[in-house]
């Protein structure tokens, strides 16, 4: 069986959510802050960045981000659910 393939939008927002739960706080807003510029279409990079964003205290930004969902039934979940 072959290595999974570590690389893609989606797979950097895991790790940096998983920097931000490890106590790397700062790192973690500063990746997916990157990340959420380079590729704000990634339904993974949108649901973890406005989770981290939230989690900051950056509801504004969260929002933002969240409402840029298309299609994406975890974005619209998360804005209507925690952010509102």
């Amino acid at each position: 069986m072959g290595k999974a393939e570590n690389t893609g939008a989606g797979f950097e927002a895991v790790k940096a959510y998983a920097e931000y739960r490890s106590g790397q706080k700062e790192k973690a807003v500063e990746d997916i802050s990157k990340l959420i510029q380079a590729d704000v279409d990634d339904d993974t990079v949108q649901v973890i960045g406005g989770t981290i964003l939230y989690l900051e205290g950056r509801i504004d930004e969260a929002l933002e981000l969240l409402s840029n969902h298309e299609n994406n039934l975890e974005a619209y979940l998360f804005s209507k659910l925690f952010l509102n």
